[in-house]
């Protein structure tokens, strides 16, 4: 394998192009097209932005998009390790077409990956995948799953001038001898189910497919011992029951000698850790940012209140909390699962960004 392997930017690179934050889609009328019928009618290159988003939820080091002319055979990479293309990689070729692949459509990009392999441009792919919304015609399906006899077919077609350039048999010569080493068995495909099933871990899934949230699971209980991202919204209780009991306490132990205080910030915690589940569990299944919009129209629908005059931090902090749960909101995906308690332990979650702020 002669010459030195390029560095990744020699290629022309497509950086991810993220969906937003999730918003609500409005019902449509008439059937709902499923997501495998939706990849249908996809145009190729929302086929390869798709792939592109179903390849960055593998544990990969790196998942890059190749795009143009000079792709050099390769649509979407997977890297194994900062090496790129000099050390363990994956290749997901992308066919949008209207039917099924036949062999005649593979035979092409064998040859190319095979051409750039053997002339040390990268090293041969670990696995080599065919990506096609209508998957693999029963032929090359069967081939894929006999190397030998792909390789045969391959070698078969390339003998009688099919597939290469037709007036450089130097080149098809030298092509053929690198396939008689190379192991076929890298060539492989996945069936848009696989796709999707594995498409579900990504956050652009439910954007990309308006598919509806899955429910959270029940809030985690607050430790008896407060964690430390709970500091500044629970100093900010010991101040208002500081001003509305005339309380010392500064932890919730010393607040155990004052029953009414102390129930009110135990449901208080709950709401804060109602949030922070729901948080949690929904951080990986949506857009980046998506909650953060949430909480900034939750912020926008209670500021006006908690920015009158009150009588004290206790009547400001009810009044807000109340005021929340009248917030009606349109735009983010996440007001289809959140629930009333939800509301209120983002509140809190505003109040530890000291956006909120009970006692003035």
């Amino acid at each position: 394998m002669a010459g030195p392997y390029p560095a990744e930017a020699d290629l022309l690179s497509v950086p991810p192009e993220p969906l937003g934050v999730a918003l609500v889609v409005p019902a449509a009328q008439g059937p709902r097209f499923t997501p495998e019928a939706q990849l249908f009618i996809y145009t190729a290159a929302m086929w390869e932005e798709f792939i592109h988003e179903w390849a960055r939820t593998l544990p990969y080091h790196k998942v890059r998009r190749f795009g143009g002319a000079n792709d050099h055979g390769v649509d979407i990479a997977g890297f194994e390790s900062a090496a790129g293309f000099g050390g363990v990689w994956d290749c997901f070729q992308c066919k949008h077409y209207k039917d099924a692949l036949m062999p005649t459509d593979a035979w092409p990009e064998i040859y190319k990956v095979l051409r750039y392999a053997e002339s040390g441009y990268y090293t041969l792919p670990r696995t080599y995948h065919f990506m096609a919304p209508r998957g693999l015609g029963a032929t090359l399906d069967q081939m894929l799953l006999r190397p030998g006899e792909l390789k045969a077919a391959f070698l078969k077609v390339l003998a009688e001038g099919k597939v290469g350039p037709p007036n450089n048999n130097d080149e098809r010569d030298k092509i053929a001898a690198y396939a008689e080493t190379a192991d076929f068995s890298i060539f492989q495909s996945s069936t848009p189910a696989e796709l999707l099933e594995q498409h579900k871990s990504s956050p652009q899934h439910t954007v990309r497919f308006a598919v509806p949230l899955p429910a959270a699971p029940p809030a985690q209980s607050p430790p008896v011992e407060p964690a430390p991202e709970e500091a500044k919204y629970l100093e900010q209780l010991y101040d208002v029951y500081a001003e509305r009991f005339g309380t010392t306490a500064r932890s919730i132990e010393d607040l155990a000698e004052h029953p009414k205080a102390h129930a009110h910030l135990r449901s208080q915690r709950e709401y804060f850790y109602c949030a922070e589940t729901f948080r949690i569990f929904y951080r990986d299944k949506v857009p980046p940012m998506t909650f953060e919009n949430l909480q900034d129209q939750v912020h926008e629908g209670v500021k006006e209140i908690h920015d009158e005059d009150h009588t004290s931090g206790y009547e400001r902090l009810q009044k807000v909390l109340s005021a929340s749960q009248q917030i009606n909101l349109t735009t983010n995906a996440l007001i289809s699962v959140w629930q009333a308690r939800d509301k209120k332990g983002i509140c809190h979650q505003l109040a530890n960004d000291d956006r909120l702020r009970w006692c003035q």
